[in-house]
């Protein structure tokens, strides 16, 4: 399934993130987060999938965020990401799924308006 080697590709890149970049400002960890594993590509078409594995993709992203700030396993999720100004997993799908809609609904392609 797309949706579970998307989770085996984002525990990749935050274990990179973290050895290539262990010395950076805490700042610059949460930029690098935001930038290479919290592009959910095609979050917008997941509604098909289970909420089991969206279940595990949340778990997937909170692991992530903390490999990343070398945080305790047992910290917080909701606090982790509020004292950091950072989205959190359903937020994060929630404004990706906005925004196709939005991008979709305003489209002068006859295509696309007529689904």
């Amino acid at each position: 399934m797309i949706v579970l080697a998307l989770l085996r590709s984002l525990y990749g890149r935050a274990n990179s993130i973290n050895r290539k970049f262990a010395c950076c400002s805490p700042l610059v960890k949460r930029h690098l987060f935001m930038t290479y594993c919290a592009q959910l590509y095609g979050a917008q078409l997941w509604n098909s999938v289970s909420s089991g594995v969206l279940s595990k993709c949340r778990v997937a992203y909170n692991n992530c965020f903390r490999i990343i700030l070398n945080l305790p396993r047992r910290c917080s999720a909701s606090e982790m990401f509020v004292f950091r100004y950072t989205d959190t997993f359903d937020t994060r799908r929630r404004r990706l799924c906005y925004s196709f809609l939005e991008r979709l609904f305003s489209s002068h392609n006859t295509i696309i308006t007529r689904l």
